[in-house]
C-alpha cells in the first residue's frame, strides 16, 4: 500500500514553477513603444530615398505615418489577442501567422491612406508585402527573445524546486525506506516509487507530461 504521507506531499504539476516565457511581450507597453519607434524609423528611412526637399520629406513622413502606424497597431492588437494560441504553435507556423496578419495590417494601412484622401491610389501590393515582412520579422525576433530567456527561466524553476523539496523530507523518506528494506520490502519499494514520482512531477515542464524514469 502506498505511503499516504508521500502521496499527500506530492506537488501539483506546474504549481509554483516559473513557466517558460510565452510570446506575450507584444502586450507590454515597452514592446508597443519599440514597435512604434521601429516603424517610424523605417518610414523615415524610406522617405529619405524619395524626398526632394525637407518640406517634401515632412509631408511624406506624415503620410507614411498615417498608414504605417495604424497598421502596426492593428498587428500588435492581433498578436496580443492571439498570444496564447501563438505560444503553442511551432516557430515556422508563428512566423507564417505573423506574416499573414502583417499582410492584412498592411492592406488596412493602405485603406486608411486612400480612405482619408492622403493618397489617390494606395500601394496595395507594396503595403501587403511590407506588412508580411514586418510580421514575420517581429515573430522571429520574439522567438529569439524567448529562447534567450529559457536559461533564466530554467534556473528559476530549479531554485523553486530546491525550496519546495526540503532536505529533511528527502532524508527522512530515504531513512524510512532503508529501515523497511529487510522487514517490509514491499512498503520500501512503494515508498521509493512514490518519491520517484514526486521528482517526476516536480521536474515536469508546465503544461507537459513528466518523462518516464
Amino acid at each position: 500500500m502506498r505511503n499516504p504521507r508521500i502521496l499527500s506531499a506530492r506537488p501539483r504539476p506546474g504549481a509554483g514553477l516559473v513557466p517558460m516565457a510565452p510570446q506575450s511581450d507584444f502586450c507590454r507597453p515597452g514592446m508597443v513603444l519599440r514597435v512604434v519607434l521601429a516603424v517610424e524609423l523605417l518610414v523615415a528611412t524610406a522617405v529619405l530615398f524619395v524626398a526632394e526637399s525637407p518640406h517634401d520629406a515632412l509631408l511624406r513622413l506624415a503620410t507614411g505615418t498615417g498608414g504605417a502606424l495604424p497598421a502596426a497597431l492593428l498587428w500588435l492588437i492581433a498578436a496580443c489577442a492571439l498570444r496564447r494560441r501563438l505560444a503553442g504553435w511551432r516557430p515556422v507556423h508563428q512566423q507564417a501567422g505573423g506574416a499573414a496578419a502583417g499582410a492584412v495590417a498592411g492592406l488596412y494601412g493602405c485603406a486608411v491612406l486612400q480612405g482619408t484622401g492622403a493618397m489617390a491610389q494606395a500601394p496595395w501590393l507594396a503595403g501587403a508585402l511590407a506588412g508580411a515582412v514586418f510580421g514575420a520579422a517581429a515573430m522571429a525576433i520574439m522567438a529569439l527573445r524567448t529562447a534567450a530567456q529559457m536559461p533564466a527561466a530554467t534556473t528559476a524553476r530549479l531554485a523553486e524546486l530546491q525550496q519546495r523539496i526540503r532536505p529533511h523530507f528527502l532524508f527522512n523518506t530515504l531513512n524510512s525506506a532503508i529501515a523497511l528494506v529487510r522487514s517490509e520490502p514491499a512498503r520500501a519499494e512503494a515508498m521509493l516509487e512514490d518519491l520517484a514520482e514526486l521528482f517526476r512531477q516536480a521536474l515536469a515542464e508546465p503544461g507537459g507530461t513528466a518523462r518516464p524514469g
